[in-house]
């Protein structure tokens, strides 16, 4: 996560004068948990969210190890002042895979 906190700073330093568009690219694993997107540094392993039970709970982990979206767009919007365009490209899965609810596993066994 420090790597990637490191990457986007240095990013939003060398955008945030440039009066062309800006163009952030994220390739990797996300996770989207809750309506929110977080970007998933390399290091963290689906075995340390091996107690985590719920959304809720999950969400609270990932706030701690893995890097909200939707920060990585503010920190880029408020540096650009919103008027100069930044392209987000994000190849990356949004699928929950740290651990499965039963609902989840209702759905799929369900499935046609």
């Amino acid at each position: 996560l420090d790597d990637m906190i490191e990457a986007l700073e240095r990013f939003r330093d060398s955008v945030k004068d440039n009066t062309e568009a800006a163009l952030f690219s994220f390739i990797g694993h996300a996770t989207e948990i809750n309506g929110r997107l977080f970007l998933i540094p390399g290091g963290l392993k689906q075995k340390d969210t091996a107690n985590l039970k719920s959304d809720d709970d999950l969400e609270r982990h990932l706030r701690r190890h893995a890097l909200p979206f939707d920060e990585v767009q503010a920190i880029l919007r408020q540096v650009r002042k919103g008027q100069k365009p930044t392209v987000f490209v994000l190849d990356c899965c949004r699928s929950n895979g740290f651990y499965s609810t039963r609902a989840a596993v209702e759905d799929k066994v369900a499935a046609p």
